[in-house]
Parts: C-alpha cells; structure tokens; sequence
C-alpha cells in the first residue's frame, strides 16, 4: 500500500475507479494510502472489501475522503469497522454532498453503530444506496433505521439483508416506515428471521406496509421461514399494490401455484385472489405504459429546510406541534 501510494502521489485526473479489495491492507497500509486520496481529482467509485483495516483505517479513510471531492461509491465490506469506526462514517454523512452509494456489509456494526449512521441519514440529502448486510442489527437497530427512513426523502435502495437478529419485531418496524416513506424503491430483507417462534407480527406489518406503498419497485424476501400460511397475506397486499415489479421469495416454503401468471385462487380473504406472479405480470404492464407509470407513481416529494444540514421539514414542524401539545398537558 506504501508502495503504491509513492507511485500514486501525484495528481491524476484520468482514473475513475480503483479497487483494493482483498488485499490485506491493515490500518498502517490505510494511513499510507489514503493520504493520497486528494490527488486523485475525478475518482467516483473506491473498493476496499475484504482488506480487515479496523477503527484507525476507517479514520484514515475518512480523513482522506474529505479530501476528494468526485467520489461517489465506496465500498468497505467484509473489514473490522465495528461500531466506532460507524461513527466515524456517521460524521463524515453529515456534511459530505457527493457521496451516494455506501457498502458497509459484513462490519460486526451494531445497535450502537447503526444509531450514529441513523442520526446522519437524518440530515444527508444525497446518499441514494445504503447495504449493511451481514451485521448485528438487532430489533433495536431495525426500528432505529425505520424511524430514520420515515424523515429521509433520498435513499433508494436499503440491504439489511442476513441480520437475523432483526426478526418479527424488528420487521414491525420496518413495515410501519414502508407507509410513509416516499423514496424507497429496493429493499432487501432476506433471511432477517421475518416469521420467528410462530410470530407472525412482521409479516403482517410488511403486508400492510406494501399495500400502501407507491414508490417500492423490488423487495426481495428471501429464507425468511415463509409459508403457505402467510402467502394468502402476502398475496393479498400485492393485489392493492401497483409499483411492485420485482419480488425474491426464494427459500421459502411456497406452493408452486402461487407463481403461476394469470391465475386466480379462491381464499379466505378474496374468492379471486391474483396469484403474486399475476400481480407482479399486472404491474409490469403498468409501468410499460408511460401515463398509467405517472398515476401509480406520482408522490409528494418532502421538502426540506434550506439549511445544508436541516431535518426534513414535514416531520421536523410534526415534532414542534407534539412538543408544544405536551408543553400545554404539563
């Protein structure tokens, strides 16, 4: 990493994408290198996974990142970033103006961690992709980041994706953001054990999130313990929703027939319940078509404070009517 930072340390205005994944570079390698990071005039896109650089290399990465102005993806998963270096991200979020891709799976990032990078999201305007799968989000850490995607207009792609411990409850959370949140287009909640100890809580929660939803265009569901049981449910909300194209049920237990295109089943909720591929295949269709695609899609944008670093006003002026009703009651 010494090395090539030597060669490197000039200002170069031809690279555009540098991967050193996989690499081994600790947090004395990190130092060396990312010190560079500034002459690097048009760099939009940085790997870093798999390398094992812990708290120091992330300050040193962000330290050298404040420095480069162009880059737009960074990717640092599968390192020892843990719930201090989120920190560090965290604080780097608040103020940065170009970033909009952030990949930071497989991190051993916590509650803790996950509530400093909420605190951020807050407040950025402009990070559109977020992945954090493989962590150790827990419940706590699902509603944290619920709560944090109730209040941001921009992200639109989220992976929480293999935090089992996120489970029921923690998909309650996730549902109940699915009803207000207006940029969110992927979500990808795979084997987060969604239907855990016969709670079916989250399920339901998800269900009614999506039939309300206008904005989400895949969700991907996968080995979550799904089951015939749930799929009238999950069936059900797809027939009221029109922007789902996209949906990974995969690894779950459900019968063939209900991916059948073109088919209706009688239920206990519907005598002619759609089958999901026929929901899907209907809104496919849909946003073929541009003026149905403008219909189904239009949404109220929010608005947000003309501060570089405000809340987003709708829920900021929400919280200012609560505190003066509770002001009154005391």
């Amino acid at each position: 990493a010494w090395i090539l930072t030597s060669f490197l340390n000039r200002d170069n205005s031809v690279m555009l994408e540098l991967d050193l994944s996989n690499n081994n570079i600790s947090d004395e390698g990190m130092m060396g290198f990312c010190s560079i990071l500034s002459h690097l005039k048009v760099l939009k896109v940085l790997k870093l996974n798999g390398n094992g650089f812990a708290y120091d290399g992330t300050r040193y990465l962000i330290q050298g990142m404040d420095k480069c102005t162009s880059l737009q993806y960074l990717e640092v998963a599968s390192n020892r970033i843990a719930n201090d270096g989120a920190e560090v991200i965290a604080g780097f979020l608040l103020h940065n103006m170009t970033l909009v891709g952030l990949n930071l799976s497989s991190n051993y990032i916590g509650d803790d961690g996950v509530e400093e990078i909420c605190a951020a999201l807050k407040r950025n305007r402009h990070l559109e992709e977020l992945h954090l799968s493989r962590n150790l989000i827990e419940i706590k850490g699902a509603r944290l980041i619920s709560e944090a995607l109730k209040v941001n207009g921009t992200l639109k792609s989220l992976t929480i994706r293999e935090n089992t411990a996120i489970g029921a409850e923690g998909c309650y959370f996730v549902g109940q953001m699915l009803e207000i949140n207006t940029s969110l287009e992927t979500l990808d909640i795979s084997n987060v054990a969604l239907i855990k100890s016969f709670s079916t809580v989250g399920v339901h929660a998800l269900c009614e999130g999506i039939r309300k939803n206008r904005t989400l265009r895949c969700i991907k569901m996968a080995a979550n313990n799904i089951t015939e049981s749930h799929v009238v449910d999950i069936a059900g909300c797809l027939a009221h929703n029109r922007g789902i194209v996209a949906i990974d049920l995969g690894n779950n237990q459900i019968p063939i027939i209900w991916w059948q295109p073109n088919t209706f089943l009688p239920t206990k909720i519907d005598a002619k319940m759609p089958t999901i591929q026929t929901s899907i295949d209907r809104n496919v269709e849909i946003h073929k078509d541009p003026a149905l695609h403008l219909k189904y899609s239009n949404r109220k944008e929010a608005e947000m404070d003309p501060g570089d670093e405000g809340f987003w006003t709708l829920r900021r002026k929400w919280r200012e009517v609560n505190k003066r009703i509770q002001g009154r009651r005391e």
